[in-house]
């Protein structure tokens, strides 16, 4: 794919175009003649079960602040199928908290899990909300199969891998159009992308936090994306784009691990879709384990058709990889196997692995410099037995 290409399939404008007119966005901002339904303990619904279950398409479930001050609480998964709903805190509060008990803990279970069987005019919006798990609780907080969710100031922290989910993510999603903004995902323990993991879905970040996640397994301390058809619906298959986002001591494996392991941040793997990040900054991830097949501190495509490409373009000072590691393997920051990389305007500093302080490429059609509108690109101080900045 040419730069020219690449750079028009993932700018913000054109995405949000393509999410317009398949009729994403444009829907959830037309919620007229919906109904709201007040969730407390002195409202008509008394639980968040309740008024899912009671809402119609299109719907608001609002959850209100309780005159006791009691959280609300979710002790077992709350399907939402077939119909469309924002779930949120009210406007006039502080993002309302909702606890997750250990209901949740058995195998392939989430606090709610989102699906559609037909076609629907908007999608499922999370707002305005702070997931708490109990001390005990390692769950996913939401799973998607071919739906469209939202989740905007949602906060996410202190949960650890549910050992009786494979996958296990806070959100886990297959065959989905995502948009994620003004979140935060801190401390978070997984097995697969600990915060989020997209398996042939469509994935939209912005202004987010990534901060203290880590993969048990090795595979995306923070997200991972993996496989790819387009999700259903007929809408545009555009990829995983990251705006202004911030990727921060982020972990891959665990310590003295002898397993491979991929990704600090974020992996892709077989994943054909473009990915973009953009002025999105890296700093003190790492990739844990003394197995030389491993790398990317930052972030690692693995197993990528040579049709894929993954671009990082930066045009202010955010744009930043910085002490990122890969001690034992590929790629300080960035490790790349198949497939194209452009990276532009982005800053390399004191990042480190055994081969590629900085960028590590195998088999992957690399270019440095050149993308229109981004900045300089920078490698300064990073450190490898092989190729300080590039190998």
């Amino acid at each position: 794919m040419s730069i020219s290409s690449t750079v028009l399939s993932m700018t913000y404008v054109g995405l949000t175009t393509a999410l317009s007119t398949g009729g994403y966005l444009h829907a959830h901002e037309s919620g007229g003649g919906a109904a709201v339904l007040d969730v407390c303990e002195t409202c008509n619904y008394t639980t968040i079960a309740a008024a899912v279950s009671a809402a119609s398409d299109g719907d608001i479930v609002e959850l209100r602040t309780n005159d006791s001050g009691a959280n609300h609480r979710i002790d077992a998964q709350i399907d939402v199928l077939n119909k469309a709903l924002t779930i949120r805190g009210e406007a006039s509060a502080m993002p309302a908290v909702i606890e997750l008990g250990s209901g949740l803990n058995s195998a392939a279970k989430s606090a709610f899990h989102v699906e559609w069987s037909l076609p629907g005019l908007y999608p499922v919006d999370f707002d305005r909300l702070e997931f708490k798990p109990d001390s005990d609780v390692n769950t996913t907080i939401v799973s998607g199969l071919n739906a469209y969710v939202l989740f905007d100031d949602v906060t996410i922290t202190q949960m650890g891998a549910n050992p009786s989910q494979e996958w296990s993510s806070a959100l886990s999603f297959d065959g989905c159009d995502v948009s994620v903004s003004n979140c935060s995902f801190n401390s978070i323990m997984g097995l697969r992308g600990s915060a989020i993991l997209g398996h042939s879905s469509n994935l939209h970040v912005e202004n987010t936090s990534f901060v203290n996640c880590q993969s048990m397994v090795g595979r995306g301390g923070a997200v991972m994306l993996e496989g790819y058809t387009p999700p259903a619906f007929g809408l545009a298959s555009s990829g995983a784009h990251f705006y202004d986002c911030s990727f921060t001591n982020n972990k891959s494996g665990v310590t003295g691990g002898t397993e491979s392991a991929f990704g600090g941040a974020v992996l892709i793997e077989g994943y054909v879709a473009p990915v973009g990040f953009f002025d999105s900054g890296f700093v003190g991830n790492e990739v844990l384990t003394s197995n030389w097949d491993s790398g990317g501190g930052a972030v690692a495509i693995r197993d990528a058709p040579a049709t894929s490409t993954v671009v990082f373009m930066g045009s202010t000072s955010s744009a930043i990889c910085s002490s990122n590691t890969s001690l034992k393997g590929f790629g300080g920051a960035i490790m790349g196997e198949g497939g194209s990389l452009e990276v532009s305007g982005y800053n390399f500093v004191d990042n480190e692995a055994r081969s590629g302080g900085a960028i590590s490429s195998s088999g992957t059609e690399l270019e440095v410099g050149g993308l229109p509108g981004a900045g300089l690109t920078r490698f300064t101080t990073n450190k490898a037995e092989s190729g300080g900045a590039l190998w």
